[in-house]
């Protein structure tokens, strides 16, 4: 039979929380990563906007002035997709890199500083060896 444990009544105690708080040291990293995502995303919005416009004002009308206007455009859009995308990647693994080792620390200085006797004294019990009579 599988048990279904009911979710915890105040939403503080969730893992979103505890996550977010750990990336407040980090904050900077993490802004940089969201505005590279939505200038990432404003950059591909752009892309079909440019190509419209260099076919409806530019190959519709022959005017080659604004099919090259276009192109170039679309050139600089495409380093720009380049550029952004790179710099979420970067700002995002910054972050990530960061909270991780912050975890590890903490993960391991609470294993510092936990108490071992009860399994000292189970491994003493263990390994004394037991005398026949």
């Amino acid at each position: 039979m599988v048990q279904i444990l009911p979710a915890p009544q105040d939403p503080s105690s969730g893992s979103l929380p505890r996550v977010l708080k750990s990336l407040a040291a980090y904050r900077w990293l993490a802004a940089g990563a969201l505005v590279s995502s939505l200038l990432l995303t404003a950059a591909y919005a752009l892309t079909p906007q440019l190509f419209r416009w260099g076919i409806d004002q530019g190959i519709a009308q022959k005017n080659l002035d604004v099919v090259l206007l276009s192109a170039g455009w679309m050139v600089v859009a495409a380093i720009a997709r380049g550029l952004f995308n790179f710099g979420q990647s970067f700002w995002a693994e910054a972050a990530s890199q960061g909270v991780a080792y912050d975890l590890r620390n903490k993960i391991f200085s609470k294993i510092q500083n936990l108490s071992f006797s009860c399994c000292l004294a189970k491994r003493n019990q263990w390994s004394t060896p037991k005398r026949r009579q």
